[in-house]
């Protein structure tokens, strides 16, 4: 065992990292975008249905904040990240520089 806790075996556990951490960035991604065109499609609708009508719906505050959506990003992103960590130190503690 090395000083640092990682030892060889470690790096396949951190390949799953990293792929967990890949593939929840790009279903975050593809949900926002999707997320995106319903509003989009909906509020064409809510626009209609209001010109229909005559009179306007109750403003209703914005309903998910774009930094919001760049943050719950960047959290599969720390995952993958802390994947490649994991491999990085399991092959140094392994003598691969």
């Amino acid at each position: 065992m090395a000083r640092d806790g990682f030892r060889r075996a470690d790096v396949l556990p951190g390949s799953f990292i990293i792929a967990i951490g890949v593939l929840g960035t790009t279903l975050s991604g593809m949900h926002y975008i999707r997320n995106r065109h319903h509003a989009k499609v909906l509020g064409e609708c809510r626009a209609t249905i209001e010109s229909l009508r005559g009179t306007k719906f109750p403003h209703r505050p914005r309903e998910f904040p774009r930094l919001l959506a760049v943050l719950w990003l960047v959290l599969p992103i720390l995952i993958a990240v802390a994947g490649v960590f994991v491999v990085v130190l399991a092959h140094r503690a392994h003598g691969h520089a």
